[in-house]
């Protein structure tokens, strides 16, 4: 049921449970369903319309803690996965929403645990990132997947040891820009075998746990993040002749595990996080949502949830206009509609 708060925009409406300890990463199909990655090799399709879920086949190993992106034709390309903690698979698999199937990719350089994956403009998909195991650390090689042959194509000159889940975004000049949570802003060329240029530094510093939206073409704002949690926010025109960041109004509160969605306005949600310190402090969630209007670069207070949305939480939009909040140890699915 929804329930409506007085003084403020939105309400939250708890939705029915899905059978999985708790979904961790969401992924809207083209046919309006999402697919749900949790734990322990769980995944399924859900129906936000009629809550059915549908099961969906193991490709083999555990997704768990991988990335992913859009294909051109709909499919989606899931790189990575969990052997244990800090351990990733070199993995890759393709799975077609039309037909609840998967199709097998070449196995990546080495094993990624916490990778990104961004879609080019092209059709091909960056992978950067992930732990290879708890000796070697980090995978510093970027791969591009080319899906008309099927194979990795290795960006050799743009090695970096980037940190766990960075925050990439496709500029307007084709090329990917990490926002973050290094506070050293840099932009990947991805043809030939790459090459990285240091754009810049954030105002922000180092925002782990953070979140980053794309609100219009080429601009970006990051947000919250870091231990002890910022409640500040910042930034950055790429369109600008000389990009740079700058800081905005920040939230009402610091927010650690907060998640940014991009509304069909342009205005960015954030919802969820704790403000307390410590890696996922239980003792301070933040229950209600933020509404950040790029034309004010302020926050407004939305509605408060019940339920803690920390670690391992995630939101989405769904094609209705409600965000989906999920995940966050075990909690249960609910939407905000504005």
């Amino acid at each position: 049921t929804a329930t409506a708060q007085s003084n403020v925009t939105g309400q939250w409406a708890r939705l029915a449970n899905v059978p999985m300890q708790f979904p961790v990463h969401n992924i809207l199909l083209p046919n309006g369903k999402v697919f749900f990655v949790g734990r322990n090799s769980t995944q399924l399709v859900w129906d936000p319309i009629t809550g059915q879920t549908t099961a969906v086949p193991s490709p083999g190993y555990d997704l768990f803690c991988m990335g992913h992106s859009y294909l051109p034709d709909g499919r989606i390309l899931m790189a990575g996965g969990h052997i244990a903690d800090y351990v990733g698979l070199a993995k890759t698999s393709i799975y077609d929403p039309a037909t609840n199937t998967w199709a097998s990719v070449p196995d990546m350089n080495a094993g990624r645990w916490y990778p990104t994956v961004t879609g080019l403009p092209n059709g091909e998909s960056l992978v950067v990132s992930g732990q290879m195991d708890t000796s070697i650390g980090v995978n510093p090689l970027p791969q591009v997947y080319q899906p008309t042959t099927n194979t990795w194509r290795d960006l050799t000159t743009a090695q970096l040891a980037q940190p766990l889940y960075p925050m990439m975004f496709v500029t307007p000049n084709g090329k990917v820009v990490d926002v973050g949570p290094s506070d050293t802003t840099r932009l990947l060329d991805t043809t030939g075998t790459g090459s990285w240029t240091v754009l810049g530094m954030r105002r922000g510093g180092w925002r782990d746990y953070g979140s980053a939206a794309m609100y219009a073409e080429g601009k970006i704002i990051v947000m919250g993040g870091a231990d002890p949690p910022k409640a500040t926010a910042e930034v950055i025109d790429l369109n600008a002749a000389t990009p740079a960041w700058r800081a905005v109004a920040s939230m009402s509160v610091a927010r650690r595990h907060l998640n940014a969605t991009l509304l069909p306005d342009g205005t960015v949600l954030a919802s969820g996080g704790t403000s307390g310190p410590g890696h996922n402090n239980e003792s301070t969630p933040v229950f209600h949502a933020e509404l950040w209007n790029p034309a004010t670069e302020t926050f407004t207070r939305m509605a408060s949830a019940s339920i803690p949305r920390l670690y391992h939480s995630s939101a989405l939009l769904l094609p209705d206009g409600r965000v989906l909040v999920t995940g966050g140890r075990g909690q249960l699915g609910r939407a905000l509609q504005k």
